[in-house]
């Protein structure tokens, strides 16, 4: 699942968001990758620096009365060209600033419109599959390289606490990376599914899950037991298992 980026003052605005992501990602919803913010804060303006790639919702107008949305994606098009950039707002008037600033804005959304969550979540959809289409590798550092690994590579990701390193696992090679597991989630599509706080598996690798003695048998023979009592289930659902 995609990092969600979310600008909205009105919290019961940020409930009905949520929802629609849920509804949009159904079995691969991680509470963990919704990031709510009221206004442009430090914290958000840290998080668009980081430049890693996810869906922005934005409220154009936040409660301090500005027109602060156009700001805010004006700020991530400086780092980010390519994240799906989604715009909330209760005016319609406003749209030939988004088009002159060339903010390459997915939608424009206006709250009051007959069937707007309804688009919101057409919206959501299409910004999944383009992140989706976008990252089918995954990029990371190594040992002062760049790696490109293919999504289809990677058996699964797992942390080596005593050792403090990452490794990313393929059929043929094993990889270190300076990354924490949460960084590479973001960058991972609905295939991967994170089994234990240590450890994420690629779902098409998956032969059988032990549910009682939580293991995870893949089809090349592994035999993981990085499977917490708390996400085997969700892990079940995932795969569609009962």
């Amino acid at each position: 699942m995609q990092n969600f980026i979310i600008c909205e003052d009105d919290l019961e605005m940020q409930k009905s968001i949520r929802r629609i992501i849920k509804s949009c990602v159904s079995n691969a919803f991680d509470e963990s990758l919704l990031h709510y913010y009221t206004d442009y804060s430090s914290a958000l303006k840290d998080k668009i620096r980081a430049g890693q790639p996810a869906i922005y919702i934005i409220d154009l107008q936040l409660n301090d009365g500005r027109f602060r949305g156009f700001e805010i994606a004006r700020n991530i098009r400086q780092k980010d060209s390519n994240s799906p950039i989604i715009i909330l707002t209760i005016t319609d008037n406003m749209q030939g600033t988004a088009f002159k600033d060339r903010l390459n804005l997915l939608d424009y959304i206006v709250k009051s419109e007959p069937g707007a969550f309804n688009r919101l979540a057409e919206s959501i959809a299409i910004a999944i599959g383009q992140l989706n289409d976008r990252h089918d590798c995954l990029t990371f550092t190594s040992n002062r390289s760049v790696l490109k690994i293919s999504f289809d590579d990677i058996l699964y990701i797992f942390r080596n606490s005593s050792k403090r390193k990452v490794y990313v696992k393929t059929s043929d090679d094993l990889y270190t990376t300076g990354e924490t597991l949460e960084e590479l989630l973001a960058r991972l599509d609905q295939r991967f599914f994170q089994t234990h706080r240590a450890c994420i598996v690629n779902t098409e690798y998956i032969k059988e899950v032990n549910l009682k003695k939580e293991e995870i048998l893949l089809k090349n023979g592994e035999l993981l037991t990085y499977l917490s009592r708390n996400r085997k289930y969700a892990l079940a659902d995932h795969l569609s298992l009962h």
